[in-house]
């Protein structure tokens, strides 16, 4: 979330995450993103550098003892598991770096123009 002094913090604008990645290889450094399936997941993440944090539903099975194929079977909305785990673990612990959360694309149940 946006530091409330600053304005800076997710969310980003798509413009804000590019420049910040431009940044980064015109240091000469390489772009990592990791995955995070919980809160603390994400926590550690950005402590380690990592210059994204993607959310996948699949995080919710692996954080479960599953494999990630789990996340591509039919156990529930996909969509909606990766918006909570964003919403509710994520986004409330993760201070600068953008977080992108993966969605199906061609989810028949909702209007998709906005994600």
């Amino acid at each position: 979330m946006p530091n409330p002094w600053t304005g800076k913090g997710n969310p980003y604008t798509r413009e804000e995450v590019i420049e910040r990645l431009q940044d980064t290889l015109g240091r000469g450094e390489p772009i990592i993103a990791a995955g995070a399936g919980t809160g603390i997941s994400a926590k550690f993440i950005e402590k380690g550098g990592a210059d994204l944090i993607i959310i996948y539903n699949s995080g919710r099975f692996r954080m479960a003892g599953h494999g990630s194929t789990a996340g591509l079977m039919a156990y529930g909305d996909a969509n909606a598991v990766a918006m909570e785990i964003g919403e509710f673990e994520v986004l409330p612990v993760v201070e600068e770096v953008p977080v992108i959360c993966g969605v199906h694309g061609s989810d028949p149940r909702r209007r998709m123009w906005h994600f």
